[in-house]
Order: C-alpha cells, then sequence, then structure tokens
C-alpha cells in the first residue's frame, strides 16, 4: 500500500514537471490530496457544437478556494453561464462538472486579468439556491453579476449541429445581508433600486459628470455613490 502510494505522488511530480510546474516535495502530496477531492460528474460531450456558453470560450488557467477555505491552483477551468456550472479539465482529457457544494470561490484568469467567481445564496425564481457569481466590485457595497445566457438559435453548419448562446447577465448589489437587483448596468437602474435616495444619487452623478457606456464606467459609477448607498 505504501508503495503504491508512492508510486501516486511520484506520477503526480511527474506531471507537474512535465506541465512546466513546480513544486516543493511536501507541497506535491498535498496537492495530490487536494485534487483528490475535487469530486463531480463526468461531462459527456454530446457531439454539437456551443458557441458562446462559456464565459470565457477556451479553457482559462484558474484556482479554486474549496468550502474547507483550502486553494487549488494552476487549474484548467470553464464557467458554463447557462446551467451555471464550473468545469475542470482533469488530466488535460477529462472534463469534469464540479460539485457546487466544494466549491466557495474560483478564479480564472486570461490576458494579464483575474475574474473572480464566488458562491451566493441568491432568491431566483421562486427559490433560494447557490449561484455563482461574479465580484465586480468588492468594497461595503459589493457589485455581483450571474453571468447567464440564454439559448438564442441552433442551426447546422457543415453537417454540424451547433447552438448559439447570448450573454443575459442578472445584476445586484449586496449592502450587509440585502440583494438589490438591478435590471441592468445603467444609472436608470440604480435609481429604480434605490427611489429613497434618487436625488442625492442624481446630484453626485451630474457632480462628477459620471456617465455609463460600459460595464467599467457602472463599476466606476457604484464605486462614486457608495457612501450615499450605504446611509
Amino acid at each position: 500500500m505504501k508503495k503504491l502510494f508512492l508510486i501516486s505522488i511520484l506520477l503526480v511530480a511527474s506531471f507537474c514537471s512535465y506541465a512546466g510546474i513546480t513544486y516543493a516535495p511536501d507541497t506535491v502530496q498535498s496537492r495530490f490530496f487536494l485534487l483528490e477531492r475535487l469530486t463531480g460528474t463526468k461531462y459527456m460531450d454530446a457531439g454539437h457544437r456551443n458557441e458562446g456558453l462559456y464565459f470565457i470560450e477556451e479553457w482559462t488557467p484558474g484556482r479554486i478556494i474549496l468550502e474547507s477555505g483550502e486553494e487549488i491552483d494552476n487549474l484548467s477551468l470553464h464557467y458554463n453561464g447557462f446551467q451555471d456550472q464550473l468545469l475542470w479539465l482533469k488530466d488535460r482529457t477529462v472534463q469534469i462538472i464540479l460539485d457546487k457544494n466544494i466549491v466557495s470561490e474560483f478564479f480564472l484568469m486570461k490576458s494579464g486579468v483575474t475574474y473572480h467567481f464566488k458562491k451566493y445564496k441568491i432568491k431566483l425564481a421562486k427559490d433560494n439556491r447557490d449561484t455563482y457569481c461574479q465580484e465586480l466590485y468588492e468594497g461595503k457595497v459589493k457589485l455581483l453579476v450571474i453571468r447567464k445566457c440564454k439559448l438564442d438559435s441552433d442551426a447546422f453548419n457543415e453537417e454540424m449541429l451547433y447552438y448559439i448562446y447570448v450573454p443575459r447577465p442578472v445584476y445586484c448589489m449586496l449592502i450587509g445581508d440585502k440583494i438589490y437587483f438591478l435590471k441592468n448596468a445603467r444609472i436608470r437602474s440604480i435609481y429604480n433600486a434605490f427611489p429613497g435616495k434618487k436625488d442625492s444619487l442624481r446630484q453626485r452623478i451630474r457632480q462628477q459628470h459620471l456617465k455609463v457606456k460600459n460595464e467599467k464606467d457602472f463599476i466606476a459609477t457604484i464605486h462614486a455613490l457608495e457612501d450615499i448607498l450605504l446611509l
């Protein structure tokens, strides 16, 4: 049994070396046990092509924080916004839909940008459910977005069926333990969520000449209005 365990550790170390990942010997052992705790179901490819299904189309380097607080980095990850699923590419060949009850947070990295997702209890439809939300602004007011997408159309191309998904993000703000849903990433949606503060918010927006043309502008606007939103 000990011999089998040693062989397993050596295989993990060999894989890390091959993949260009460097770990100290004791770290290899702890990583081996952490990877064993990544439970889930095998994703079965239906043989059709999906466009827009994933937050980032290609497999992305990422990091996971487990519910236990332990972290696992250097993973290839995918986030499926249609089904709110986190996928892990195990051994570079097997796609695993990770059990949501073991993951607390995850990070996706692309082109020097890190996208942080965290699990929140969000009331969608008629029930509260654990939902992965991207944290856009992490101050005393948290700006979150659920990166949902919906099936828009399907077609045949070169004898292959493919589905086209379009983004349908759901924005919300978390203040204390209360969630405020926003219709979209526009100033008017902030007014509608906080009608009693509309005058103060409008005055600040005019004073600072705040305009929202994209999501980046919307994040900056929430930051500029944070003290009013907390009143």
